[in-house]
């Protein structure tokens, strides 16, 4: 819609200052509302005109260099956003812990001793120390999942089983 049809549909001259085209606006809205025109086709219609009138004459463009800035700025943000998920995605992790159930007699639990562990990709030759109680945990530092992006590896914690 022309500023020109706008002013028409408003019942207003090209010369109308931003009041006046504001009140004119309320003043035909609660004439024109489809709300009160129950039963009129033709009201929805007219409203819809009477809003893109309004919004034509009030609108104005910002200046083509804010737009500018604006999407130089927008675009520098965006990049700086990407460059960060980037090296938090790719920032060194820690490995993860593996967990092992080993089996052990009572008998040389309480003496302890070294056990030889077949773990995936690996054997390990581990010492319980003497005097380890049923249900204990030992923690083997660096024995775990290899780390990502150059991370410590985890740790390799043996859980001793409690037996009835």
């Amino acid at each position: 819609m022309t500023r020109s049809e706008s002013y028409q549909v408003l019942g207003l001259d090209a010369d109308a200052s931003t009041e006046q085209i504001r009140q004119a606006y309320r003043r035909r809205a609660r004439e024109w509302h489809p709300d009160t025109n129950l039963g009129d086709s033709r009201a929805e219609e007219r409203f819809k005109k009477l809003l893109e009138a309004y919004r034509t004459l009030t609108q104005t463009a910002p200046p083509a260099d804010t737009v500018t800035a604006d999407t130089n700025l927008i675009s520098y943000l965006a990049s700086l956003l990407r460059d960060l998920v980037r090296k938090i995605k790719q920032r060194p992790r820690r490995g993860s812990d593996l967990r092992y159930h080993l089996e052990v007699k009572h008998a040389d639990l309480i003496a302890g001793g070294k056990f030889l562990l077949d773990l995936p990709g690996k054997k390990l030759e581990v010492r319980v120390p003497p005097g380890t109680e049923n249900g204990a945990r030992i923690r083997i530092e660096g024995e775990g999942d290899p780390g990502l992006y150059g991370g410590p590896p985890g740790d390799l914690i043996l859980i001793i089983p409690r037996k009835a």
